[in-house]
């Protein structure tokens, strides 16, 4: 699944969409490519959380492939770039054993 733009209020809605249609074809994970994530605020960080909360419950894994550095660093300050695999490549992505899906934890204060 390609992302594009900024993930903000404004597009958290279309990616949602896309994300449930995504999530009914049962899949083991879905990769969510970053390459076109030009910002990301904090409503679509705690889409990406939603999302892979709401996929785990059906074991599906989400992952996260290409991001930019800024994107990268977004998701560390927030302590959510531990909650995601991250790969360098869609490829790669594609392509790596799955993880186990565990439950995403609010950060510590």
């Amino acid at each position: 699944m390609t992302l594009v733009g900024e993930m903000d209020v404004a597009a958290v809605p279309e990616f949602e969409k896309h994300f449930n249609v995504a999530q009914t074809l049962k899949k083991p994970r879905i990769v969510l490519d970053m390459t076109s994530v030009s910002f990301i605020g904090s409503l679509g960080m705690g889409y990406l959380v939603s999302a892979r909360r709401n996929a785990g419950r059906v074991g599906t894994e989400i992952v996260l492939a290409c991001l930019k550095s800024m994107i990268s660093e977004a998701l560390r300050r927030a302590a959510l770039l531990r909650a995601f695999s991250v790969f360098p490549t869609v490829d790669e992505a594609m392509a790596a054993p799955p993880r186990p899906v565990a439950p995403v934890s609010p950060p510590s204060a």
